[in-house]
């Protein structure tokens, strides 16, 4: 097993809300497991980073 990190990262309440149903819907440990799961997934499709980063994105600006 990898050595972890501790890291602190800024989300809005939506993101919690969305990796509790993650967590509940996959029955996956915690929210920490779930968010390297994410990340594992964006690191296993580069090819996609420019659509996800270059394009902007405001959720919350109305």
């Amino acid at each position: 097993m990898a050595k972890k990190v501790e890291i602190a990262i800024e989300v809005n309440p939506d993101n919690v809300e969305m990796m509790d149903k993650i967590v509940d819907n996959y029955k996956i440990k915690d929210r920490s497991k779930a968010f390297r799961v994410l990340l594992d997934y964006v690191v296993d499709n580069e090819k996609a980073w420019d659509e996800m980063f270059k394009r902007k994105r405001c959720k919350r600006c109305y």
